[in-house]
């Protein structure tokens, strides 16, 4: 191997779909690591051409990806299977990192494994999909040294497995790289603004009671669902990237609600800005957690929300300290590069102490 220094070099294998986790991670290993020590297979082309095409879906149809708005190219050199084999056969890389769980990455490893007659090199496994469930028959085939998955539930039954087991918390992050200019509090001309996709039923309650703050108090909401809520009147929310991002920096309030995973990329969005974020409660293990009343608000029920809205609207400054120390708190920890760090300590300190 290259030998396991600050900087290893790692063999990143990835899929073609989009998986945002997968391309945060590589967005921040790029930042951290550089060009030199990140070798990615198969190749994305979106990352040099904007798009990814032709390839060869489950269901048998062909796909077509391209490069999403939060991120930017990277110059990323293009491998070939026969030179990522020599690259092993030369001891060029430190591990081999499976991005997802996803069937182009399965099919890397199994030509990996083929050739080489058994996994050549320690791997470490990354699941960011939306279900709970803890991949077993992955990590029983290729045996990771360590483990990584956005939806890690906090409950006793996973405390205990990660006593026990190398397997940790890795949810999406902060996207940096597109970021609209900041408003200061004071400044700011929206009072609340929530934009997702209509993913959960909790999202359409969150936009109701909006709505209702708006008739009944004054509360200049601005955002919506797309598709649309089932209130009269209410009609599909969608705005550019650029735009999206310019709301999130005018808002004296940005709310974050779950989705089909309660995990969701505008959850590390909002906080990129000086607004306070008000969320339902996220029940996953995460690694520097945002505290309630300190970097963020968190609400059980959605009479709660509604009350806290209302009163951080009547106290902006108690709004304005607790938002800026959230934005703090995501640029220090939770960027695409701060989770790349997080994710190098972890797979490093797993490898010293299971002695590879």
């Amino acid at each position: 191997m290259a030998g396991m220094g600050e900087n290893p070099r790692i063999l990143y294998l990835v899929d073609y779909q989009l998986d945002y986790g997968a391309e945060m991670l590589l967005n921040g290993l790029y930042k951290v690591l550089g060009r030199d020590n990140l070798v990615i297979y198969p190749f994305l082309r979106r990352y040099r051409d904007g798009v990814d095409e032709g390839y060869e879906l489950p269901d048998g149809r062909r796909g077509y990806t391209a490069l999403p708005a939060q991120f930017i190219k990277l110059d990323l050199e293009e491998y070939e299977f026969d030179e990522v084999k020599a690259e092993i056969l030369r001891g060029e890389f430190d591990y081999i990192v499976m991005a997802s769980p996803r069937s182009y990455v399965l099919r890397s490893m199994e030509a990996i494994v083929k050739e080489f007659g058994g996994c050549p090199l320690p791997v470490v496994f990354n699941d960011f999909e939306d279900y709970p469930m803890i991949r077993w028959d992955i990590v029983n085939r290729y045996r990771p040294f360590c483990c990584f998955k956005r939806e890690l539930l906090d409950t006793e039954e996973n405390q205990k497995i990660c006593e026990g087991f190398p397997l940790f918390p890795l949810p999406f992050s902060a996207p940096t790289d597109r970021l609209a200019e900041d408003v200061k509090y004071d400044d700011k001309d929206i009072d609340v603004f929530f934009a997702a996709g209509n993913t959960h039923p909790l999202r359409v309650e969150v936009v109701k009671a909006l709505r209702e703050l708006e008739k009944e108090h004054g509360v200049n909401f601005v955002g919506g669902l797309d598709p649309p809520t089932p209130l009269e009147g209410e009609i599909r929310y969608r705005v550019s990237y650029d735009e999206y991002q310019q709301l999130m920096a005018r808002a004296k309030i940005n709310i974050t609600v779950r989705g089909f995973g309660y995990d969701t990329v505008r959850r590390w969005e909002v906080h990129c800005y000086s607004g306070l974020v008000i969320s339902d409660k996220i029940p996953l293990m995460t690694p520097y957690p945002f505290e309630d009343r300190r970097h963020i608000v968190y609400w059980d029920d959605i009479e709660e929300f509604k009350e806290l809205v209302l009163y951080y609207l009547d106290n902006p400054e108690e709004a304005a300290v607790i938002g800026l120390a959230g934005k703090q708190h995501c640029l220090k920890h939770h960027t695409t590069e701060g989770r790349a760090r997080y994710f190098l300590e972890v797979v490093g300190k797993c490898f010293r102490e299971q002695n590879i």
